[in-house]
């Protein structure tokens, strides 16, 4: 029963660290953003002319989905934690 009551804490610990870790509240942006945002400023834009275009390419959508670069792994190794904890929390509130 403590067994099972760690795993749910030590699973759900990992889960909200990573939710912490990839919320983007580092200090780089709040450091550096300010900066980067005064070069971009002080740097002169130069507009370069581009050519018409002679002929539209149309091409047909394959039938495939777009990259969103997330990780699935993530995701299923999130789904079988919550069974887990589910299963835990289930056996740890059974009565005797």
């Amino acid at each position: 029963m403590r067994a099972t009551f760690l795993l749910a804490s030590v699973v759900l610990a990992m889960v909200f660290a990573s939710v912490a870790l990839g919320a983007g509240n580092s200090s780089t942006k709040s450091v550096y953003g300010h900066k980067a945002t005064t070069i971009q400023k002080a740097v002169p834009h130069k507009t370069v002319k581009s050519p018409s275009p002679t002929k539209i390419i149309t091409s047909k959508p394959n039938g495939t989905l777009p990259f969103t670069g997330l990780d699935l792994g993530l995701f299923a190794a999130a789904g079988v934690g919550l069974g887990v904890m589910g299963f835990g929390l289930r056996r740890v509130s059974r009565k005797s």
